[in-house]
């Protein structure tokens, strides 16, 4: 009898966020990933020591390495961030697993971590243009970094978390403008 085919990790992680989309992570199981992948549970627990280390491997699967746009402006290198942000937000099944992922983090002290670690790095990113744009002189020395890209993020993941439907790329300009212009300087 030839051995079962080797489910590769994209069709696990995969598995994993339809699963967590259908059940929610309280009611997600390593057993049921295991069997629709048709994989044992060993095979999973050895690429991912822990149920909470696979929920966030399926929702970080397929990042690219974190960006470093330098378009050569402020705008231009936030509508790159966005754009990545919006395609992050519309994958299959993300709508309905990120919302249970979430609540389940405010819960489980191992899933936090793990939602914080994935948060710095995405923050990171908003960082370095922020402070580009600063150096470049299109944003006050003194700006709230964290501020300017929490409102930046935010009415798309409000968006993705409140209805079904995909974030919808046509509002990175208008957010992009919005937060520019609360931050800008007053010219004379």
């Amino acid at each position: 009898m030839p051995p079962r085919p080797r489910a590769s990790e994209e069709t696990i992680l995969r598995i994993t966020v339809e699963l967590i989309a259908k059940h929610g992570v309280a009611g997600f199981n390593v057993d049921e990933v295991a069997t629709t992948a048709g994989v044992s549970k060993p095979t999973i627990y050895r690429r991912w020591p822990s149920r909470a280390r696979l929920i966030q491997a399926a929702f970080t699967y397929g990042e690219r390495p974190a960006l470093q746009p330098d378009t050569g402006s402020l705008r231009g290198d936030l509508r790159v961030l966005l754009q990545e942000l919006v395609h992050a937000y519309n994958q299959p099944d993300h709508g309905r697993a990120y919302p249970a992922f979430l609540e389940a983090a405010a819960r489980d002290p191992e899933l936090a971590a793990l939602r914080q670690e994935s948060m710095n790095k995405a923050f990171d990113a908003f960082r370095r243009v922020i402070l580009l744009a600063t150096d470049r002189g299109e944003l006050p020395a003194d700006v709230d970094v964290r501020m300017f890209a929490q409102l930046l993020t935010s009415p798309f993941l409000c968006q993705r978390l409140i209805s079904d439907a995909p974030v919808r790329e046509d509002d990175i300009d208008p957010v992009i403008d919005a937060v520019i212009a609360a931050y800008s300087r007053v010219r004379t």
